[in-house]
């Protein structure tokens, strides 16, 4: 079963932009193993970026990733039970992002058999951290620099991945200079300075995983690490299919 939770709704409440993100994935994965059942979850009414502004220090973002993270943790649970042999992607951009991770470490059936068997990718996460064993290498971000819900004074705080987990399927991507997962910490220390780099910077998180290649370069129009995100999931859920670990 594959699980596709989404981000803000842009500036304006137009949808295209993270829907864009997380179905540029969600489809490729969808051509690449026809054969498994989707489920496109929008479980919670997210805020657009102009309604949660500085001033309120975000707190919409982080009431948005509970709404989402409850049933998005219902629903896999359901779906482990009732599909014991059905291997399960989560996927989440942005708020989305955060969301996944936060129903995968606190909700999530922790069995063994479960964590075998789901494969989880995060993009522009704003509760993303660094040090991460679950980080993906390939996308250059600053280790010293960690999502902007992680730091005060949000009530969130760096949350590892276990490092047992380093083994599991887990891929936590995040480009240097996106102000969502990327955040230089001294910048809250001035409301201002911290809105006009956000807004200089946010084209990184809204495009640049569609522009960038794992390499690095420019290429519009390829889906960039979108798309190696999507070939690398479609991948190990095969790995696991071939292994007798799941079946379709």
């Amino acid at each position: 079963g594959i699980f596709a939770v989404r981000g803000t709704r842009g500036f304006t409440g137009d949808t295209s932009q993270s829907d864009g993100q997380i179905k540029a994935v969600y489809s490729r994965v969808y051509s690449n193993l026809p054969q498994v059942t989707k489920y496109w979850l929008d479980p919670y009414n997210a805020p657009t970026v102009l309604g949660y502004g500085f001033q309120h220090w975000l707190s919409p973002l982080y009431v948005s990733i509970a709404a989402a993270a409850a049933p998005l943790t219902s629903t896999v649970n359901q779906f482990y039970q009732r599909c014991p042999r059905s291997a399960v992607l989560l996927d989440g951009y942005s708020i989305g992002a955060a969301a996944v991770k936060q129903s995968y470490l606190h909700g999530l059936n922790t069995s063994a058999k479960d964590r075998s068997r789901t494969i989880a990718i995060l993009i522009g996460d704003p509760l993303f951290d660094g040090r991460d064993v679950a980080d993906d290498q390939l996308t250059h971000y600053a280790a010293s620099d960690n999502g902007i819900l992680t730091q005060f004074p949000f009530p969130f705080r760096p949350e590892l991945f276990p490092s047992s987990y380093a083994s599991l399927d887990i891929s936590d991507v995040c480009l240097t200079g996106d102000p969502i997962c990327n955040w230089p910490p001294l910048l809250l220390l001035d409301v201002r300075a911290a809105a006009l780099y956000f807004f200089a910077q946010i084209n990184t998180h809204v495009n640049g995983y569609a522009n960038t290649s794992a390499t690095g370069a420019k290429a519009p129009g390829s889906y960039g690490f979108l798309k190696a995100a999507a070939n690398w999931a479609s991948g190990r859920y095969l790995t696991m299919v071939d292994a007798g670990i799941v079946t379709y």
